[in-house]
């Protein structure tokens, strides 16, 4: 009976470890895997001028209120990487969004260039901020999401 109880509690806190590592695996895998799904459901939640913001509907998850998407931001015209002079055509981000308070944060950004080749992705500021002009539009269309 001893031993039972033993392992169970071996057993116990490997589960609990797993799951602490699988958590943090998850929150760093997660950007990767949400940039390689192969079908992609771009919804048009906003316009400015003739540039576009679309959310992937494949791409969302929701865990209780955080919900993450990949989100497109299509520009017409091109605007300008700073950093290398290339021609950007759109920017891929990957957006949290907090469902009740109608905060977000921008936790990754990839340049996709005129010439069809790609930045490598940039780290942002993952402090949550309020969701304002074309952020509100993707988080109104998320949170209209069954």
């Amino acid at each position: 009976m001893r031993s039972i109880t033993v392992t169970m509690r071996v057993l116990s806190a490997i589960v609990a470890i797993f799951a602490s590592v699988s958590g943090h695996t998850f929150a760093q895998n997660g950007l990767n895997t949400m940039q390689n799904k192969a079908t992609r459901d771009w919804a048009v939640v906003n316009e400015f001028g003739g540039s576009k913001c679309s959310v992937d509907r494949n791409s969302i998850e929701k865990r209780g209120e955080i919900a993450r998407a990949l989100v497109m931001y299509s520009l017409d015209p091109p605007g300008t990487d700073k950093r290398n002079d290339k021609k950007v055509a759109a920017m891929l981000n990957i957006e949290e969004y907090n469902l009740r308070t109608g905060t977000f944060r921008l936790l990754q950004i990839v340049f996709q260039y005129t010439d069809g080749t790609e930045s490598e992705p940039l780290s942002t500021d993952p402090d949550w901020k309020p969701a304002t002009a074309g952020n509100q539009s993707t988080l109104k269309f998320i949170q209209g999401l069954k």
